[in-house]
């Protein structure tokens, strides 16, 4: 295989030349918001079998975070057809059904992986800790959360602080998404999740 075939970005991730095939396959993750970018950032580390790339959309709206990440797809080079995976994380807030549906649509047509949380990300943190099926607010998850992680606030990372419980989270995420669909509350981080565990595993980071 021939050498190296990325030159560096201004935020220091390495592009795709055109046409050439890289060392590595890529993962594209694209977030609806600062929460969801820290925390998949933890999982960006040296000398994976795939290179991942994390970005916050500008608009946290479900179907731009799709156009975001088409935009990504095309300037890094992602091919979902030959390896690589591009995934968009949102959540459904005050979004309508229609915007949700759309953006489903779009990505799907273009081989683009959604994970939803309902109604915030939130939730995926709270169900390290429990297992919950109680309606809610995005304030209201927050506030549940604080009484979890003290002074709790969306832009810092605290995957260190869950990250012993990830297992738990991962059982409650699938139990939650069998009995309550995407309902409020759900999140579908947990399938993003598993894949990059995949990935870390088959780099020799997980025994």
């Amino acid at each position: 295989m021939a050498g190296r075939t990325f030159d560096l970005n201004e935020q220091g991730y390495r592009l795709r030349k055109t046409g050439i095939r890289p060392e590595r396959h890529l993962v594209l993750i694209v977030c609806a918001g600062t929460t969801e970018e820290v925390y998949f950032n933890s999982y960006r580390v040296p000398y994976l079998t795939h290179e991942i790339h994390v970005h916050k959309s500008k608009s946290p709206d479900p179907e731009n975070v799709v156009k975001c990440a088409l935009a990504w797809i095309k300037t890094l080079g992602v091919d979902v057809k030959d390896g690589d995976f591009a995934w968009c994380v949102f959540d459904v807030d005050q979004y309508t059904q229609e915007n949700i549906r759309k953006a489903r649509s779009l990505a799907t047509q273009y081989g683009i992986n959604t994970s939803q949380s309902n109604p915030c990300f939130e939730v995926w943190y709270l169900l390290h800790f429990n297992y919950i099926d109680v309606i809610m607010t995005p304030g209201e998850a927050e506030t549940r959360l604080k009484g979890f992680i003290k002074g709790y606030v969306k832009t810092r990372n605290y995957s260190d602080k869950v990250k012993e419980r990830l297992q738990t989270a991962l059982t409650n995420a699938k139990k939650l998404g069998e009995e309550n669909g995407q309902n409020n509350p759900s999140t579908q981080v947990y399938d993003l999740i598993y894949k990059l565990l995949e990935i870390h595993r088959n780099s020799g980071f997980i025994r």
